[in-house]
């Protein structure tokens, strides 16, 4: 089993499984060197939150990342707040949205704008994958 340790929270995560990691306003499920979360409905995802998110990935994976947000559900997001935080992350490589209908994709591409990295939308979690996998390889 290939565990790391969240310093923040002193919490083991286990990166080999699909088992989530509940930060309490999201999962996060690791898949090789690719994040994936999942953020509750209902949820305002401040830098805070992204901060946390951030620093349970960076325990969990070693080098370079992947990063999937999966809009599975209705939430909002502070984008500058978020994207600085995300921004922040030197082993981060891109970022990929995952949406399910046109007005989910319309907001994704707008924040394009506020990530310095690669930047991409789907509407299929394994197609946010593979293009990740080929940016990271």
């Amino acid at each position: 089993m290939a565990t790391s340790t969240d310093t923040a929270s002193n919490t083991v995560v286990d990166t080999t499984t699909q088992t989530p990691f509940d930060t309490g306003f999201s999962l996060i499920t690791f898949e090789g060197n690719i994040a994936l979360i999942e953020v509750r409905d209902g949820i305002e995802v401040d830098e805070k939150m992204a901060l946390s998110a951030c620093s349970i990935i960076n325990a969990s994976l070693k080098g370079n990342y992947g990063l999937i947000f999966n809009r599975n559900h209705s939430y909002s997001i502070l984008p500058k707040d978020v994207y600085q935080a995300i921004n922040q992350q030197e082993r981060l490589v891109a970022l990929a949205i995952v949406t399910y209908n046109d007005i989910s994709k319309a907001v994704a591409k707008s924040e394009k704008v506020y990530c310095n990295r690669p930047f991409n939308c789907f509407s299929e979690v394994s197609s946010a994958q593979q293009w990740l996998r080929e940016l990271l390889n």
